[in-house]
């Protein structure tokens, strides 16, 4: 198995698989409104990806409500990694940019 590495959002880099991830969910992701919430986020919240292999396997976004607070808006693991430790990753990553945990994510 590849490292995982978990990293910033790029929109242009990373918006298509994060809705092809969401695609894959259709149990989690079943409601049209939700889908295109998700992918409004994805453009223009901040976020992070987590990336096996050169390929998108999950992601989250964020926002900063305000100065010493951050919040998951949205939150998807690829359906063949779930389980493997992937959003765990993320929901770390998302503590270190906000401030929360002052290391490098890793």
């Amino acid at each position: 198995m590849m490292p995982m590495m978990v990293q910033a959002l790029d929109d242009a880099l990373h918006a298509q698989a994060c809705d092809a991830i969401v695609a894959g969910l259709p149990a989690w992701f079943g409601n049209a409104e939700g889908i295109a919430e998700c992918a409004v986020a994805v453009r223009t919240h901040d976020g992070l990806v987590a990336v096996e292999g050169g390929e998108v396997v999950g992601f989250l976004t964020f926002q900063r409500p305000t100065a010493g607070a951050g919040e998951i808006t949205w939150m998807a693991v690829r359906a063949d990694r779930r389980g493997a430790g992937v959003g765990t990753s993320s929901s770390l990553g998302s503590t270190r940019s906000c401030g929360a945990i002052p290391k490098p994510c890793s």
